[in-house]
């Protein structure tokens, strides 16, 4: 094959196919470098994600948590407010009882002192209380502890005392 002698056209081609291998190469290199950046914002984007998720994550377990403490002591609130009202229920109903009690005794016809203490067995007291001026209203009106005491004093025994306490005062019925 015989050499061929270089006219400046088979330069210039030449030349023509290097710069077009230099853009080749030089769009090239952009590419990897934008694929490189993009694969560098992947891995940021991934990062950042990672550690929303992980923040967020915390914030719902904490939320939770919070959440279910304060439902336990809700809970344990609202106990509390059940055992309460069951207790003033059974004292309402214990002070029911007693205003009751205390209404029926007051509704009772006016008893002389002398007819109440033979209805209780008591008549041999009659004269140390009439000597104190006292009346039935009035040894009502003196509370339980009261009426025992005064009645001490005046000599009954506490059995004797004790039973015009009951008349006067009954015990509140236990529920």
């Amino acid at each position: 094959m015989p050499l061929s002698v270089d006219t400046g056209h088979n330069k210039a081609a030449l030349r023509d196919e290097v710069e077009l291998l230099r853009k080749h190469l030089h769009e090239r290199n952009s590419k990897d470098t934008a694929l490189m950046q993009a694969k560098r914002d992947s891995a940021e984007s991934k990062e950042a994600v990672e550690r929303t998720k992980t923040t967020w994550d915390n914030k719902i377990y904490a939320e939770k948590a919070e959440f279910n403490s304060s439902r336990q002591e809700n809970l344990e609130r609202v106990a509390r407010y059940e055992k309460t009202i069951a207790e003033q229920e059974a004292r309402i109903k214990a002070l029911e009882s007693e205003v009751a009690a205390l209404k029926e005794a007051a509704a009772r016809a006016p008893e002389t002192l002398s007819a109440f203490l033979a209805r209780l067995g008591l008549s041999t007291h009659l004269a140390a209380l009439e000597e104190e001026e006292l009346d039935v209203g009035l040894l009502r009106s003196m509370g339980r502890d009261e009426l025992a005491g005064n009645m001490a004093s005046l000599g009954l025994s506490a059995a004797d005392a004790q039973k015009i306490v009951h008349e006067l005062h009954p015990p509140a019925p236990v529920s």
